[in-house]
Order: structure tokens, then sequence, then C-alpha cells
């Protein structure tokens, strides 16, 4: 793949009851909810719906938010705030020594089998 993406989809169960089955020519298609972690942060949104005619039509729209709209940004690796917050002593991202002491208590028996 020539770049590294994440992006987590939500797709929704389609509706036991179609209101517009049949009237409508194309199949209702499911909606989704996008998650783009990295590197194009945002949130997508697809849905099916009516065209504001007489007759009833639906078709697909796709509400889409990137933070790329707020401008030029430099790119980052998310390790910035994590060094930011230890430069400054603000510890709420980091786990406590009883936290790390425990997993390894934990993990021990594991990685010794």
């Amino acid at each position: 793949m020539p770049r590294r993406t994440t992006t987590i989809v939500v797709r929704f169960k389609t509706s036991p009851l179609s209101l517009f089955a049949t009237n409508e020519v194309d199949p209702i298609s499911p909606n989704y909810l996008i998650f783009k972690v990295q590197p194009e942060e945002g949130i997508a949104l697809q849905v099916r719906a009516k065209i504001p005619r007489p007759t009833i039509c639906t078709r697909s729209v796709k509400v889409d938010f990137g933070y790329d709209q707020f401008g030029d940004r430099q790119p980052t690796t998310g390790y910035e705030k994590l060094l930011y917050d230890c430069m400054v002593g603000d510890a709420s991202l980091f786990h406590r020594s009883l936290m790390v002491e425990a997993a390894w208590e934990a993990a021990a028996p594991i990685l010794e089998a």
C-alpha cells in the first residue's frame, strides 16, 4: 500500500420495516458512520435521505467533516502531546506505577510459560 491509513467504519443495520420498498427504484443501502483517525482526521456520516419532491425517491447523502478544513496543519505523530504533557507535568495520559506493576504481575506468568 502506498500509505498508512486508519479508519473505523460503523455499518448500521438496515431497518426491518422499509417504508419506501414499493416505491424505491434502488435498494435501500445501509447507513455508515466513518471515523477517520489518520492521516486525515475527521468524521463522516453517510445516510439515505429523501429527495424533496412529491414522489418518494431517496439517494445517498454524505456529511463529511475533516480537520483539514481549519487550514494548514503540520502533520503530527501523536507523541508531541505526550512529550508536551511530560514537560508541563500533566500526568493524566500516563499510567500510575501501581497500575504498571499490576500489569507486569499479570503478564509475568504468561511470559515465563
